[in-house]
C-alpha cells in the first residue's frame, strides 16, 4: 500500500505519525535519505507532506524537488 499525504502538520512527530506507525507503516523519502529533509512548505520549517509505505515496497530512489 502507498498512502501519499499532504499532513499539514510536522511530520516528524504527531496523531497522523502515531496513526501509521500502529499500522506498520513508514515514511518512504525519510526511511530512506534519513530525518534530515527540507522543510515541505514554502516558507515552512518542516516536512508536512508524506508518503508512507508498507514494509514489503523497497524504495529505490527519490527525493524532493527545489520550490
Amino acid at each position: 500500500m502507498i498512502v501519499a499525504l499532504d499532513a499539514n502538520e510536522d511530520l516528524g512527530r504527531g496523531a497522523v505519525v502515531k496513526a501509521f506507525q500502529e499500522r506498520n507503516l513508514r515514511e518512504a523519502l525519510l526511511s530512506r535519505h534519513g530525518r534530515n529533509a527540507p522543510p515541505t512548505m514554502d516558507n515552512g520549517s518542516s516536512v508536512i507532506d508524506g508518503i508512507w509505505v508498507t514494509p514489503s515496497i523497497e524504495i529505490v530512489c527519490g527525493g524532493y524537488l527545489a520550490g
